[in-house]
C-alpha cells in the first residue's frame, strides 16, 4: 500500500494516479489531510478507498510505498529518514529531489545503496512529444529548439511561495527547467555550452536560456520563461536550416483537457510513472544521474541570481 506525503499536488496529482492504478487498493493518509479531501469534490469521492492514520509516521510505519511531494529542503531530510525504514519499498520523490544539485546527486546515491525502487517526477519524460523528439533525433538533423513559455502560478497570484526562490530549490531551473534537464538528459545531451539566468528580484530567476550538446546530436537551444503572458510549449527539429522535421506546439506540456471528474491533467502521466516502477529500472537509473550531471554543468556558468 502507498501513502503520501504533501498535502498539494500528492493529493490531487498522486491520489487518483495511485487509485485508478489499482481498482480495488487503499491509500494509507495522514489524519491531518482530511480536510483536504473533505473539501475537494474531485478528490472526496475517493473517501471509501482512503484509510486514515493518526500520523505521517505512522502512516509511513504501515506502508510499502511512499509519495513525497514536500518542499525540497523537507524533502531531502525526510527521504534519508526512510532509508531506515525496512518496510518502505518503493518511493516517488517530487523534483527537484534537493535544492542543490551535489545534494540530489547525494540522494541518489544513499538510494541506490539501500536498494530501494524509486523514481523521481520527471513527469515530462512520459509525454508522446518526449518519444517524438526521440525519435526524431534518431535521424541526422540540424538543431533543436525548445521554448516554454507560461505564467507561473505564483507569480500569476502574487503568492510567497518557496517554487519562487532559486536558493530553495524553485525558480526557472530548479522547479522547472529541471524538467527539460531530464528530457535532455534522456535525448544524450550531456554538455552545456551556455546558460544565463535572469532575474527581476534577488533570488527569483524567472527566465533562463541556454545550449546543450551531445555525442551524435545536433545542438539544441532552450528558453524558458516562467512570468510570460503567453502560454505554448514549442519544439523544433530542423532537418536544415531551411527543412523542418518536427514541430510541435501547443499551451501546455500536458494534454489540456479535464477529466469527466474535473480532475488534474496530469493523472494519465502519473499513471505511466507509477506503472514504470514495474520495468527498466536501470535506464530510469541512468537518466537521474545524467539529469543530475547535465544540472550541475548547467548552474556552473551562473553565480545564484
Amino acid at each position: 500500500m502507498f501513502t503520501i506525503v504533501g498535502g498539494g499536488f500528492g493529493l490531487y496529482g498522486y491520489l487518483p494516479a495511485i487509485l485508478s492504478d489499482s481498482k480495488d487498493g487503499v491509500v494509507l493518509l495522514a489524519e491531518r489531510y482530511r480536510k483536504v479531501i473533505d473539501s475537494r469534490p474531485e478528490l472526496n469521492r475517493y473517501s471509501e478507498r482512503i484509510v486514515w492514520c493518526s500520523s505521517i509516521p505512522d502512516a509511513l510505519s504501515k506502508a510499502s510505498g511512499a509519495v513525497i511531494a514536500i518542499p525540497p529542503t523537507a524533502q531531502q531530510a525526510l527521504v534519508y529518514d526512510l532509508l531506515s525504514i525496512r518496510k518502505l519499498k518503493k518511493l516517488i520523490i517530487e523534483k527537484p529531489l534537493c535544492p542543490q544539485p551535489s545534494d540530489s546527486v547525494s540522494l541518489i546515491s544513499a538510494l541506490l545503496a539501500d536498494s530501494k525502487c524509486f523514481r523521481v517526477g520527471y513527469t515530462f519524460l512520459y509525454t508522446n512529444w518526449c518519444r517524438e523528439l526521440e525519435s526524431n533525433l534518431k535521424q541526422p538533423a540540424a538543431r533543436v529548439q525548445i521554448n516554454w513559455s507560461f505564467k507561473a502560478d505564483h507569480f500569476l497570484k502574487n503568492k510567497d511561495t518557496w517554487k519562487r526562490y532559486h536558493s530553495l530549490g524553485g525558480g526557472v531551473i530548479r522547479f522547472y527547467g529541471i524538467q527539460l534537464l531530464a528530457v535532455l538528459a534522456s535525448l544524450g545531451y550531456s554538455a552545456v555550452v551556455f546558460s544565463k539566468l535572469f532575474a527581476r528580484l534577488p533570488d527569483q530567476p524567472d527566465a533562463w536560456a541556454a545550449q546543450f550538446s551531445g555525442e551524435n546530436i545536433p545542438l539544441c537551444d532552450v528558453f524558458v520563461a516562467t512570468h510570460a503572458d503567453e502560454n505554448y510549449i514549442q519544439i523544433i527539429v530542423n532537418e536544415s536550416p531551411e527543412v523542418v522535421r518536427f514541430f510541435y506546439n501547443d499551451a501546455s506540456p500536458f494534454i489540456k483537457t479535464l477529466s469527466a471528474e474535473d480532475q488534474d491533467n496530469r493523472i494519465p502521466i502519473l499513471e505511466k510513472l507509477l506503472n514504470s516502477m514495474n520495468h527498466n529500472e536501470n535506464r530510469y537509473l541512468r537518466i537521474y544521474h545524467a539529469t543530475n550531471e547535465l544540472w550541475k554543468l548547467t548552474e556552473k556558468f551562473h553565480e545564484d541570481p
